[in-house]
């Protein structure tokens, strides 16, 4: 009596799983090739780093012989533009009354506008390499967030203002949020530093 093999569906042939393979390598080896080209396009030095370091500068690092020297060079790399901090600073209307969803959808359009309307491409990826810190403040009314767009653009600042489609809470074409930067963090908090968390 001969036993008869369950079937599992279509099986690939032996000849496949080399090509699938090396098509695997090809366009991973490629998309690596096209990220170190933009990099270099835009001045972008690679660190070993993706984030800001805990520890001081000039403090050993755990266990890392050696690491505290370049732990200068690497923070530069890391944390932005001319070794400053870079940040983006989302600006929201409290008059609105809008809810906390509401809130965080308007952000996040205003963080992709921002990101999107950024011209200076160093200044972006050193905020992408800083894991793009965004702040979350608020105001009270209209004229104080167009006083601050104002204000940012007259100090050389990208902003992004976001007028809502209102198709759910309020009015349509309402400005909700407005994002200031990425930027230096010591050029946005001389405009946006009275103002309170979110």
């Amino acid at each position: 009596m001969r036993l008869q093999r369950e079937s599992r569906g279509p099986s690939l042939p032996s000849e496949t799983w080399p090509a699938l393979l090396v098509g695997f390598l090809v366009g991973f080896l490629f998309g690596r090739h096209r990220l170190f080209k933009r990099d270099a396009k835009y001045g972008v030095q690679p660190t070993h780093a993706t984030c800001v370091y805990a520890t001081p500068p000039g403090t050993p690092s755990s266990g890392t012989p050696g690491r505290a020297a370049d732990h200068a060079d690497d923070q530069l790399l890391v944390r932005g533009h001319r070794g400053d901090d870079v940040k983006l600073v989302l600006v929201v209307r409290r008059d609105l009354k809008m809810g906390t969803g509401k809130v965080a959808a308007q952000c996040g359009h205003a963080t992709l506008g921002a990101y999107r309307s950024c011209n200076n491409r160093a200044l972006l990826a050193a905020w992408e390499r800083a894991g793009q810190p965004k702040i979350a403040l608020k105001c009270k009314t209209l004229s104080e967030m167009l006083a601050l767009e104002r204000e940012a653009r007259r100090a050389g600042i990208s902003t992004h203002l976001v007028l809502d489609a209102g198709k759910t809470q309020i009015a349509a074409g309402s400005a909700t949020v407005l994002a200031l930067g990425p930027a230096e963090s010591a050029r946005i908090d001389r405009i946006s530093g009275r103002l309170k968390l979110l």
